[in-house]
């Protein structure tokens, strides 16, 4: 088998010698360079159980120019994948300065400009792993974000992960959840609504429209900077959850005849005409967050699981328990939950919807002869990884569980807005204290945010 071997851009290895990044560095414990790339190869080889990385090699020249500084990939054999790229960011950086989009696109660029079906292809898999230091405060400890709803790197995130990108954080940020998502267009032009009425100065939050079904993308002035890589990092996104139909950037190529929106135009007419069911990243989002979310195990079965090797929080409370994990069919390592605190929240419910009374269609399981609900967490599993690093809380535990029927469980994830909102609204009030153990500085505003909904 071929020596796997993460190779990066000498530029990135000798932006690590800035006075500034050095000292990021020792402050997480990386007295060198070298010692900081061998972090990053441990902690790829945590994330993933195929990777055995340890060792780094340089792009070569001609490679240089098709991933840029903060790109690279793993050169080896696998199973699964033709191609792993693996993306950082700036050892340095600011809330204002997007750092994510500022140095993913260049490469989305160029890969898409040589293969038009880079973003699409399941053959290769795409890994951003957050190597920034936000805070001016030297102290891991102070890197945050203080309102994950109106972060600029929040909605960068975002938008990297709606296109099928894998973020693993090597640097913390507190209050970043690194698996948050939109699954529907409606979602992300909801959120830059928002994030413009915070920021009524700043113009390029919202750049998207809708006019007679059509979803335009436009400038309001000449774009200069990297007005135009978060432009297109919005706009492949929006591409991906519109699956290519109904998205216009003609008015943007108007004011700007950049080649990160030329290739992107020429991405949009490529997927409009291709066979989407070929591509696993344009499966439908609320089916893949379903799967990944609720995974049983059996109580007896604890050979397949696996706490994190760091400390361990021993605790009668099962909020305060270790959470566990395992590994997926494609090697990624996940969060798993316990079917004994899914059992044990439908008896305290009596196997009935935990929302209002009215209005639900019972039948018996056939699995339990008992009513049929489905286990629904209150804080959305995807946010474990972040709750646990910020709050020491396992969100598998039976405060955190509810069970709905279908129709409720239905209405909470993929319903419209004010819908939505109405029974997160029930849902926040009928168990507030419950939530409060969990998170006790959690608001409706803020509950309602785990589903893309944002209150203004």
């Amino acid at each position: 088998m071929k020596k796997q071997i993460l190779k990066i851009n000498k530029k990135f290895y000798d932006s690590l010698e800035k006075e500034e990044s050095q000292k990021i560095l020792r402050i997480y414990g990386y007295d060198s360079k070298d010692l900081f790339l061998k972090g990053l190869m441990d902690k790829l080889n945590n994330e993933y159980d195929f990777l055995d990385l340890h060792e780094f090699d340089f792009l070569s020249n001609e490679e240089e120019s098709g991933y840029h500084q903060y790109n690279g990939y793993i050169e080896g054999d696998f199973v699964d994948y033709d191609l792993i790229t693996v993306s950082f960011t700036p050892i340095k950086g600011k809330e204002g300065n997007i750092f994510m989009n500022q140095n993913i696109v260049p490469m989305i660029t160029s890969k898409t400009q040589e293969d038009s079906k880079f973003l699409l292809n399941n053959r290769i898999k795409k890994i951003c792993i957050l190597t920034t230091h936000k805070s001016n405060i030297f102290s891991p400890e102070k890197n945050i974000i203080t309102d994950s709803g109106i972060s600029n790197i929040q909605m960068s995130l975002k938008y990297i992960n709606t296109l099928g990108f894998e973020t693993v954080d090597f640097f913390h940020i507190k209050n970043l959840n690194i698996k948050s998502r939109y699954y529907s267009i409606e979602e992300l032009i909801d959120h830059a609504n928002y994030l413009q009425r915070k920021n009524p100065t700043n113009s390029q939050f919202q750049q998207i429209s809708k006019q007679e079904g059509v979803f335009y993308g436009d400038f309001e002035n000449q774009p200069v900077g990297n007005e135009i890589k978060f432009f297109a990092l919005k706009f492949y996104a929006a591409i991906f959850l519109q699956k290519g139909e109904n998205i216009d950037i003609s008015r943007a190529l108007e004011k700007s005849n950049d080649i990160t929106l030329r290739v992107m135009s020429d991405f949009i007419e490529y997927i409009s005409k291709v066979d989407k069911s070929l591509y696993l990243v344009l499966r439908d989002s609320e089916d893949e967050a379903e799967e990944i979310s609720e995974i049983d195990i059996p109580d007896e079965d604890q050979s397949i699981v696996h706490r994190r090797p760091r400390e361990s929080l021993m605790s009668e409370h099962e909020y305060e328990q270790e959470p566990i994990y395992s590994f997926n069919s494609k090697g990624k390592m996940i969060f798993k939950t316990q079917r004994k605190f899914k059992k044990k929240a439908f008896e305290i419910h009596g196997y009935s919807c935990a929302c209002h009374t009215d209005g639900h269609l019972y039948f018996t399981s056939e699995a339990t002869n008992e009513i049929y609900v489905e286990g629904h967490h209150m804080i959305p599993m995807e946010y474990q990884d972040q709750y646990w690093k910020d709050h020491q809380r396992n969100l598998d535990c039976t405060i955190n569980l509810i069970p709905l029927c279908s129709h409720c469980h239905g209405k909470i994830h993929k319903s419209i807005k004010n819908e939505r909102m109405e029974i997160i609204s029930e849902v926040y009030s009928k168990y507030k204290d419950k939530l409060l153990i969990i998170d006790d500085k959690l608001t409706l505003n803020k509950f309602a945010e785990f589903y893309n909904v944002y209150i203004y």
